[in-house]
């Protein structure tokens, strides 16, 4: 499980090739043995579900901030990057990963900017879910974090 947290904070949407070299190089088997089919379908169930609350989790944040600042009087009509950088720092994103996260070293994730990369990809999700959730172009954001060591 800990292992497909860490595929998931690189790419929530890895292709079947990917997860083929996924089952090879973490867990040595082959991608068409039993245990690599396993693997496989364990894999993908698991991205899936994540990729379900992830986005969840942003569309909730994305209401926190506007209930935030109705409450404060302010209307809500655009989105500036000033805004999104004020509510969403590394502290939000730690806690809105936490699950993916628990096993990493955040010492490393700072030092390798890893962190800073997590931050940009929930800035660009608020964004595109700011005008009504978009499944599709969420899953065009593994660019972002795909090179992430």
């Amino acid at each position: 499980d800990k292992e497909i947290k860490c595929l998931f904070l690189r790419m929530r949407n890895p292709s079947s090739t990917c997860i083929d070299e996924f089952i090879k190089r973490i867990f040595g088997y082959s991608p068409c043995s039993n245990e690599g089919k396993e693997i496989e379908t364990r894999t993908k169930k698991a991205l899936g579900d994540f990729r379900h609350k992830l986005n969840l989790s942003v569309v909730e944040l994305i209401d926190n901030f506007k209930k935030t600042r109705e409450r404060k009087g302010i209307t809500v009509t655009s989105l500036s990057n000033e805004n999104i950088k004020k509510f969403i720092d590394e502290n939000v994103v730690s806690n809105l990963l936490k699950r993916y996260i628990s096993g990493t070293n955040k010492s490393e994730l700072k030092r390798c900017r890893s962190l800073e990369k997590l931050v940009h990809l929930i800035h660009e999700m608020f964004r595109i879910h700011w005008r009504g959730k978009n499944i599709v172009q969420v899953k065009n954001l593994d660019n972002i974090t795909k090179n992430m060591h």
